[in-house]
């Protein structure tokens, strides 16, 4: 009888856990267009071998969370790039910018921005993790979710780069 007792309760008090107060967070997605999620640049010239590259960079990882109020989203993003030093390099240093811009379900774009980055090559690194903290503030109505919106990050690349990245299948 106390077996039972005890079975009854503690499906009680599991069952009681399930339940949450909590309101269901939607969060935009965060997306990397596979035509901007790499970066190959060359150097200064036509040849466009594997000889001819500065510097090559992609996208890693972007995570982040995001809270929501009636008149705002708010998102809190970790960006993981990893950087390569290309056999054409003379510097020490590689730089390039990527966009951060948000858009609401049609696509429309509402805001964008360039974050510039700089990675070192000194000391013989030859890749190099690049980490950027982002906050991208979206503003919404109150009857607007948090899912309504979507967040693109890509590199900022010329149209050479692009061509590039297709010709690549990236």
């Amino acid at each position: 009888m106390k077996m039972r007792f005890f079975i009854a309760v503690a499906g009680l008090l599991l069952l009681s856990a399930c339940g949450s107060t909590q309101e269901i967070v939607r969060c935009p997605d965060v997306r990397v267009p596979s035509e901007t999620g790499n970066l190959t640049r060359f150097g200064p010239g036509d040849g466009r071998d594997i000889t001819d590259v500065v510097m090559e960079a992609q996208f890693e990882e972007v995570r982040g969370e995001c809270s929501v109020s009636d008149d705002e989203v708010q998102v809190a993003a970790l960006v993981k790039i990893t950087a390569r030093q290309g056999p054409a390099s003379n510097v020490q240093q590689g730089k390039f910018s990527f966009f951060v811009a948000v858009t609401d379900r049609k696509r429309n774009i509402l805001s964008r921005r360039s974050v510039a980055g700089t990675v070192d090559f000194s000391g013989n690194r030859s890749r190099v993790t690049f980490f950027e903290r982002l906050k991208v503030d979206i503003p919404k109505t109150e009857s607007q979710e948090g899912n309504e919106f979507l967040i693109f990050m890509g590199f900022d690349l010329s149209r050479d780069e692009v061509d590039f990245n297709r010709a690549q299948g990236s």
